[in-house]
């Protein structure tokens, strides 16, 4: 599930966060390798975090039709929850009885929603005003197609876009922010398309395992740690390069975006370190990240520098790729 542009990120964010507040990121090689550590745990744990409200939202539901049954058991207008489409939910019910979810979720109570009774009412009450909400409950029938379809709807549309769930997420863990629920609720969603299609074993391992691309200290359980570590040990030597290699009539190498120099002596690092990664791809993973997370101008500016720092290291035979 934790991808390599997923890591990237993380690693980005660190450098970037302990480089503002010191000044300086030498020295702090363990603990930022602890805290990027810690990091991936939370992203994990948001996953099923996320993957859960569909089953509290269900169950929250059940309890309100049951609720119903026995309080207004004369009424006309009582649904047996045995009949209700939204809480027969199959997608919701394989999630439920998954045994790779109960076993994390035993383990990590705080994947649950049911801390906050008022928070969860108000966005099963979002859930049942909603358009994907009235669309599946109007047809005929459901399949497990429609099933499907009705969660990736309400998480993508509904859900994932609420300020108050937005909020409670900051909330519950000072870790996650919004683009985290943007980035991990993408494997969601796709855990999500994996229960519709029929795979019997939906979800994601923390990290991808070892394959016949990757060995096991190339695969992406340490991909992190070994980008954090050539960043860092490479760090003045890769900033000396970038500099040397600014054009002095269009740019000054004091005002260069810290952010755009961190990325770049990243995806230096990166080439040099990474036999397997393409450089063309450590190119195109670096613009991306100039333009998210700096200025309008990074991505070009990060494209031709990194472009003109590979030819450079190719002519001097320290990378061969």
């Amino acid at each position: 599930m934790i991808n390599r542009v997923l890591i990237r990120i993380k690693v980005l964010q660190l450098l970037f966060s302990y480089w503002l507040n010191r000044d300086d990121v030498h020295g702090y090689e363990r603990d930022m390798l602890q805290e990027l550590a810690a990091c991936f745990d939370d992203c994990y744990l948001l996953y099923f975090h996320l993957l859960k409200l569909p089953v509290d939202l269900t169950y929250l539901r059940l309890r309100r039709l049951d609720d119903a049954m026995h309080n207004n058991s004369l009424s006309s207008h009582r649904i047996d929850p045995a009949s209700d489409r939204f809480v027969n939910n199959k997608i919701v019910a394989a999630l439920e009885h998954d045994e790779a979810m109960a076993r994390y979720v035993d383990t990590h109570p705080d994947t649950a929603w049911d801390r906050d009774a008022l928070f969860l009412k108000r966005m099963l009450d979002k859930v049942i005003e909603s358009e994907p909400y009235r669309w599946y409950m109007s047809r005929e029938e459901a399949t497990i197609i429609d099933d499907g379809r009705l969660w990736r709807q309400l998480l993508h549309d509904v859900i994932f876009t609420d300020e108050e769930f937005l909020q409670n997420i900051e909330e519950t863990n000072s870790m996650w922010t919004e683009d985290d629920v943007e980035l991990i609720g993408q494997f969601v969603l796709k855990t999500l398309k994996q229960i519709e299609l029929g795979n019997m074993q939906p979800i994601m391992p923390m990290f991808r395992p070892a394959d016949d691309r990757y060995d096991e200290w190339e695969a992406d359980a340490h991909f992190g740690e070994r980008l954090m570590r050539a960043t860092l040990a490479n760090m003045e030597n890769n900033s000396k390069l970038i500099d040397s290699l600014v054009d002095g009539k269009k740019w000054d190498a004091d005002r260069i975006a810290v952010m755009d120099r961190i990325i770049l002596c990243m995806a230096i690092a990166e080439v040099i370190e990474f036999d397997t990664i393409p450089a063309v791809v450590t190119i195109n993973e670096a613009v991306e990240l100039a333009k998210n997370f700096s200025t309008d101008n990074s991505g070009a500016y990060v494209n031709g520098i990194l472009h003109t720092a590979i030819v450079q290291l190719r002519a001097q035979g320290v990378i061969v790729k």
